[in-house]
């Protein structure tokens, strides 16, 4: 396997007897023709050409006619543009740095003689360092498009700033790092290039401690061609070697870097380590077409042609993600959802091929009538972080207009849909040309079935000439849609509920249907109500069974009308079951329903996504709707109540004073179990004695304050009473307003005071609403 040389050597005194050379090295020679090169200190540098010009501009220019995100879905808020994470939980990180950066100490710096480099931000339109609409759309198509390219893996890739620590690995306990893609239209750390990296720079610090946060950089700005190139520079610094030809390929013979084959069309390939800048389809590849150079024991620098064992190797910190849906029919998992006004039900599943071998199984029961259902895999799963700090997830259709196809670089999965009846007899397929798979119109008889979801290739990339790829890259994220008619089971009024902090107990449906073809009695049937995937901490499920007249509850035993229709056991406070007898009816079922209630009790409930599946069974039929549920956190705001100071002796002239921090913990509370940051002075009293506070610039006396000029003190300041020569007793009172975290401001420190007006803190919520006393 290939590592960089150490860099942490000393260089510095050899920089300016390196500079000449490295320059002329990098610009003196095409770059079009280029491999890879060492820098003066040994470490190896790998490039990817500048694009070829679209509609009479370069693809690194302000002008020039690509996607700009111009398609008319997939966009989050523009104002969440750099709040986009595709897997916020991962240690390693691609962080897509469009605002501008600074190197400072980096291998860049001493490579190219200058310290520090100055990058600028991202500019598609020209404008310097503002990001008009178009521009933000861009950065969003960037974004959904490298993460189609790293969906498979525990990585994050995200436009917001994670900070340094995130980024850099110390050695040692540090399991986390990544790499830094500086989006620049300044090509000075490459003349000529699309985007530059070092090899294998991803996993610097590996092996010793001491690396910097030395980024890959990307010049391009149409999104369709920044994408492969941020791509591409990241597989370099994860250790990937380039993509091109021998002279066994006549139509690029002999060429650095790959261009890829057919054509423009959906099916249009080539591999991320080459330059297919004009295909639709750009993966990881194993040198599996026509004239490949990197398909031996040699490639990527020794360590084999296959890129994702290379991506995934121990140094770079991460692997392939688990298996989201099982392989097998035995344990596939239900396709369900919320029955419609036409009796049919309304299902929305999102899915993962991991790798090429994978294969995804799903379940569902059906009556008879036709079956409408939709693979998609121009989806990406978008996390947007919110204020509070949690992050809420989306799907966002990642199909955009581009000169190329509709739909550049936006996933390298090509569906395939198999559908089986219960006894595992195939019944119909969907492998069209393209990406998608799906049925429309297909009559089905009642029933249960199993669709199986499969990452395939298309043609064949080694014949001469070259058509389509294998099925090795064929992976990625998917979504299912559509419908089906209901056998049996459940409808309700809507399909999701919004629950907002210290509401009372609300009702997951206004009314409810069920649907029941089967025939017989309830004398074998039951209802299950149970909170999926988990359960809130405070969670309940009840029912108010006051809104219908003549159903009760007495010892868990259900009385409607008079007869006894079920009993109630349950398991937790969200997961119960109700077994019917024979009394039971339609309406009996819909009024339980109906009366249902869901609560998440307390102060700062758990506020991730969760739904409520309510499973109708009779005999062998079985129905399952579900209610989405989304629990919204309410800031309380925090109480200030009386604090106390550390005892100061008499005539003690300079007191060590008490942390704010201490202060806080003696005298705040706040009702959502969070810590305070900070308070406002906004009185001290001088009677016996005098007040000061120290944060960062030396003892001060506390003077001219009130509550429209506080004084803000941050945890690490201090504060301290001095008293009046031969005085003991209490301090003069000193009034205060408790800060939580969610306060937006800053507080005094080396830079200077802050004084603030109570009345302007930009979150209301985030200060008291009275004060306390430090005595």
């Amino acid at each position: 396997m290939f590592f960089s040389r150490p860099w942490r050597r000393s260089y510095r005194g050899n920089r300016q007897s390196f500079r000449k050379l490295f320059l002329e090295g990098l610009e003196t020679r095409a770059l079009m023709a280029a491999d890879t090169y060492m820098d003066p200190f040994g470490n190896q540098i790998g490039f990817i050409p500048a694009p070829p010009a679209i509609g009479g501009a370069s693809g690194g220019s302000s002008s020039g006619n690509g996607s700009a995100g111009d398609g008319p879905q997939g966009f989050v808020p523009l104002d969440d543009t750099f709040k986009l994470h595709s897997r916020p939980s991962a240690t390693k990180t691609v962080y897509l740095d469009f605002d501008g950066f600074t190197a400072r100490g980096t291998p860049w710096n001493a490579g190219r003689g200058r310290d520090p480099i100055i990058s600028p931000a991202y500019d598609l339109d020209g404008n310097g360092a503002a990001f008009t609409d178009r521009e933000l759309r861009a950065v969003q198509t960037i974004w959904q498009q490298v993460s189609a390219d790293f969906s498979s893996f525990d990585i994050n890739v995200t436009t917001e700033d994670p900070g340094e620590a995130a980024l850099v690995n110390t050695g040692g306990n540090d399991n986390r790092w990544g790499i830094r893609v500086v989006m620049t239209p300044d090509d000075f750390p490459a003349p000529g290039a699309g985007g530059v990296a070092y090899i294998g720079s991803f996993r610097w610090g590996y092996n010793q401690a001491g690396a910097t946060d030395t980024p890959c950089y990307v010049f391009n700005a149409v999104p369709e061609q920044a994408t492969l190139a941020v791509s591409h520079e990241v597989g370099h610094s994860l250790g990937l070697s380039h993509d091109g030809t021998n002279a066994q390929n006549p139509f690029q013979q002999n060429a650095e870097y790959y261009g890829g084959h057919g054509g423009a069309g959906e099916t249009s390939w080539g591999p991320i380590m080459g330059a297919p800048y004009d295909r639709n389809i750009t993966s990881w590849d194993n040198g599996f077409y026509l004239g490949s150079n990197n398909g031996g024991a040699n490639a990527n620098y020794g360590s084999g042609p296959d890129d994702i064992a290379v991506i995934i190797s121990p140094a770079n910190g991460f692997g392939i993600l688990q298996d989201d849906h099982s392989n097998l029919e035995t344990s596939a998992t239900e396709l369900t959802g919320p029955i419609d006004a036409s009796d049919r039900v309304v299902f929305r599943q999102l899915g993962l091929i991991e790798r090429s071998n994978d294969l995804d199984y799903f379940q569902f029961q059906a009556g008879s009538g036709t079956l409408d259902l939709l693979i998609d895999p121009y989806i990406t799963q978008a996390w947007t972080r919110m204020s509070d700090g949690s992050f809420v997830p989306s799907i966002e259709s990642a199909l955009f207009n581009t000169n190329y196809w509709p739909a550049t670089q936006s996933t390298n999965l090509d569906v395939e849909a198999r559908l089986y009846d219960a006894s595992g007899t195939l019944i119909a397929t969907s492998n069209p040309v393209g990406m998608r798979a799906g049925f429309s119109g297909l009559q089905i008889s009642a029933g249960i079935y199993y669709l199986s979801i499969d990452g395939v290739g298309f043609g064949s990339p080694t014949n001469n000439p070259p058509d389509g790829y294998s099925d090795y890259g064929s992976i990625g994220q998917y979504l299912i849609t559509g419908s089906m008619p209901v056998a049996f089971g459940v409808a309700v009024s809507n399909a999701s509920l919004t629950y907002v902090e210290n509401e009372p107990a609300k009702a997951i449906a206004n009314w409810a249907k069920v649907i029941d073809l089967a025939p017989g009695d309830y004398s074998s049937g039951s209802l299950a109500l149970e909170m999926k995937p988990s359960a809130g901490a405070t969670d309940i499920l009840t029912f108010d069974y006051s809104l219908v007249e003549g159903l009760s509850e007495v010892d868990s035993v259900l009385v409607y009308n008079g007869s006894q229709i079920g009993s109630i056991t349950r398991a937790s406070d969200t997961s119960l079951v109700i077994n019917f007898t024979s009394f039971a009816t339609q309406s009996a079922i819909e009024s339980l329903v109906e009366c249902i209630r869901f609560e998440a009790r307390g102060e700062s409930p758990d506020t991730f996504d969760r739904r409520i599946e309510i499973a109708l069974t009779k005999g062998s039929f079985r129905g399952t709707t579900v209610v989405r549920v989304r629990v919204e956190s309410v800031n309380d705001s925090p109480q200030a109540t009386t604090s106390f100071m550390d005892d100061v002796q008499e005539d003690d002239r300079s007191p060590s004073g008490t942390p704010v921090g201490q202060i806080i913990e003696r005298g705040v509370i706040d009702p959502d179990s969070t810590q305070g940051s900070g308070i406002i002075v906004t009185s001290a009293g001088s009677s016996n004695g005098l007040w000061q506070f120290e944060a960062g610039f030396g003892w001060t006396d506390l003077e001219n304050l009130s509550t429209s000029a506080g004084l803000v003190l941050g945890p690490t300041a201090r504060l301290r009473f001095i008293p009046a020569p031969n005085y003991f007793g209490p301090a003069p009172d000193l009034k205060y307003y408790a800060l939580d975290p969610l306060y937006q401001g800053a507080f005094s420190g080396p830079a200077g005071l802050v004084m603030i007006d109570i009345e302007s803190v930009v979150a209301p919520d985030s200060i008291s609403k009275a004060a306390g006393e430090i005595k």
